[in-house]
């Protein structure tokens, strides 16, 4: 199967987990993370999940999943011990035409979660639809020793750019023009060398822009 790639946003949105051990505690975080309001359902939790429980960062329900838990979820993770279990969440989520997650089945699932390269606002996600986890861990650690620090530096001096040129009232085609200069210049490699003043300074002189800061 051949899936579809999304980055999706849950600011506010409600999610429901079930399930209450480690892996759910790392989707549950992760989702923390993205903004969502997250229901987790388990009679039993782990400590970490206690105290998000505890301080109000999620809606607990301590007990097992009933039919109609996942009214008004916009996304639904099952990560119980029961395959039993796992199956007729998703099952329920299909019939409810919402996106479900069988932490242990991909081929139950509507939706994977992949493996991801995070450095601040650059995300790289990693799939090999299900089929080689082992593989998908490896370019993950290839690609978190190859995109470092300086990538944080170079997208937020893109994002100023972006910001002040749609300020400006630029031309859309100046814009572009403008954006692909920088994307395409030296700039990431002198940040990369640590030349941070020189990759200001470029950074300015492609752009037009003195108010870009680092």
């Amino acid at each position: 199967m051949r899936y579809y790639p999304i980055f999706v946003n849950l600011e506010n949105r409600i999610v429901v987990v079930v399930g209450g051990g480690p892996v759910s505690e790392r989707k549950t975080l992760s989702l923390i993370e993205a903004g969502a309001n997250v229901v987790l359902i388990s009679p039993v939790i782990t400590d970490k999940l206690k105290d998000l429980a505890d301080s109000r960062q999620i809606h607990y329900i301590p007990r097992p999943y009933q039919s109609g838990d996942l009214k008004g979820a916009s996304l639904v993770i099952a990560a119980t011990d029961s395959p039993e279990t796992n199956l007729m969440i998703v099952k329920e989520a299909d019939a409810l035409s919402l996106f479900a997650n069988h932490v242990n089945s991909p081929d139950h699932s509507t939706f994977i979660v992949p493996s991801v390269v995070t450095k601040k606002d650059l995300q790289i996600a990693i799939s090999t639809s299900g089929q080689s986890p082992a593989l998908t861990k490896q370019i993950r650690q290839k690609l978190e020793k190859e995109f470092g620090p300086e990538y944080d530096l170079f997208i937020d001096l893109l994002s100023q750019a972006r910001r002040l040129l749609h300020k400006k009232a630029f031309p859309e085609e100046i814009r572009g023009d403008i954006l692909n200069k920088l994307a395409e210049s030296d700039i990431l490699n002198l940040l990369k060398m640590n030349e941070k003043e020189k990759a200001l300074n470029k950074a300015k002189e492609i752009s037009q822009l003195s108010e870009i800061k680092l």
